[in-house]
Parts: C-alpha cells; structure tokens; sequence
C-alpha cells in the first residue's frame, strides 16, 4: 500500500552534517526530504548570538513554509545556540545532541567512551556533562571536518588525520566512538583503521529511527518511492560539489531567487 507523502526537514550548519541525506532518502523512499544550511558561512562559531539566531530562524522559517511534518536539527552548534527556537514547534523535533545522550546513556552507560567533535564543541562541553560514563576521551576533529569537507576522506590524508585524532584513545579500552557530526561517519573506515572493532555511533540510523516512530509508527514502509530531495541554500551550490556527498537525485534550490519570484 502506497503511504502519504511526508515532508521531512534538515536544518544544518554548512555541510557538516549532509551525509544525514543519504541514511533518510534510504529509509523514507516515498517522502520529500528539504535540507537548508548556510553555506556560505563556514561556521557560526565566533558570530554574535544575534545573528546566529537570525541565520537559524530564516532558515528554520522556511522550512516550516514547506509544511514539513517533522524537523530534525543536525548539527550541535545550531543546538548550543539556539535550542530555544524548537520549544513551542507543533511538529516533531529531532534533537541530534539530546538524541546522542539519550541513547549513549541507556545502551552505553558507565562504558569507556571517545568522543568526537569540533574543539568549539568539546569546549562548550554540552555533551560531556550529560553523558554517564566510566572514561570518557574528547578526540579533536576540526581537520578531520575540513578534509570531509574538501571531500579528501579514503585518502592518504584522511588516514593519517584520523590516526592523529585517535592518539587520545589509542590503546584505551574503549567500547565506543560517539561522533557529534553525521559526516563524521564518512571517516569510519579511516578510524577502524587504527581502533579495530571499536564501533562508532551509527547516528545517521538512530534519528532514521526516530524519524519513522513519528511518521509511521508500527507501519511497513514503501520499498520504491518518489520522494524528492530538495537542498535550499541562499546562493548556489555547484551540483557536481553537491553529488560527492548525495548518493540520490536532488534539486537545489536558490532560497533568494525564489523569495525574489515570489514578490514579482
């Protein structure tokens, strides 16, 4: 039986989290899937907090233009500075930090844990200090963000960066790598190079899993599907840029032109 067409939205800083696509438009084969980001601001980082909280409205603003029936925020910054914004939403919010927590907490509880992220977010320790943990190790990840997003990952590069961001853990025993970005995930051949059988968080899935406890509850989902897939982004984003890091079709669309047509 064919299923309702859902709209499915991704609020995200940059692309830091844009592998998120490929593990929904996987999953949800028959919905509408509308990512935004700001990518022309490499990072929010360093912004004043009024302005951060700009950038994040207008985008989360248009996202509820779409009529979107669940809105997962993918990135930890936007969640630093802007938790508020997704209080008092009449739709389902996905929350990548809470959403990390909770489930370390109830499957890894009091285990030894890497952490990986931004220096920005090890300092603002916005995981940290939720996690129950018995070791708990932050592993740097700011050039190992950068060269995911040159996307120089399966690389000479990548696999000697990943062998220096595991030196914290190395030789620990450690039962699990939490990545605090989903592009994190893109590196996970290049860390089990050096921390074999160490799992990493596979964080794409368990919002994917979220996703359909709200929309679809105890239902089969569609094996075919023609949902689309939608970046919005202010200005352009080349689609051959786009294509290493989505797997599927997508139609980007130019948010300022389409506000601009829409006055004419």
């Amino acid at each position: 039986m064919k299923k309702e067409n859902k709209k499915i939205g991704v609020l995200d800083m940059n692309i830091d989290s844009i592998h998120l696509i490929n593990a929904i438009r996987n999953r949800f084969k028959n919905d509408d899937i509308y990512y935004i980001n700001d990518h022309y601001i490499e990072t929010y980082e360093g912004l004043d907090i009024d302005d951060i909280k700009k950038y994040v409205s207008n985008n989360l603003q248009y996202l509820l233009s779409k009529n979107i029936d669940i809105l997962v925020v993918a990135n930890d910054t936007i969640i630093e500075y802007c938790e508020d914004l997704f209080t008092d939403l009449q739709i389902p919010v996905i929350n990548i930090v809470s959403e990390t927590i909770n489930y370390v907490n109830k499957n890894y509880e009091y285990k030894n844990l890497g952490f990986l992220a931004c220096s920005s977010i090890i300092e603002a320790n916005i995981y940290q200090k939720n996690f129950r943990y018995n070791h708990l190790y932050n592993m740097n990840g700011d050039d190992l963000k950068d060269l995911i997003r040159t996307h120089l990952v399966k690389t000479t590069e990548s696999f000697q960066e990943a062998k220096n961001v595991i030196v914290p853990v190395y030789k620990k025993d450690l039962d699990l790598i939490i990545p605090s970005l989903i592009n994190f995930l893109m590196v996970n051949v290049e860390i089990n190079e050096w921390l074999k059988d160490v799992p990493m968080l596979p964080i794409d899935e368990i919002i994917c899993d979220l996703i359909q406890d709200h929309l679809y509850p105890n239902t089969q989902l569609d094996i075919k599907g023609k949902g689309n897939t939608y970046i919005c982004v202010k200005e352009n984003m080349d689609n051959k840029f786009l294509s290493r890091y989505i797997k599927s079709k997508f139609i980007v669309i130019n948010t300022e032109e389409e506000k601009q047509n829409e006055t004419i």
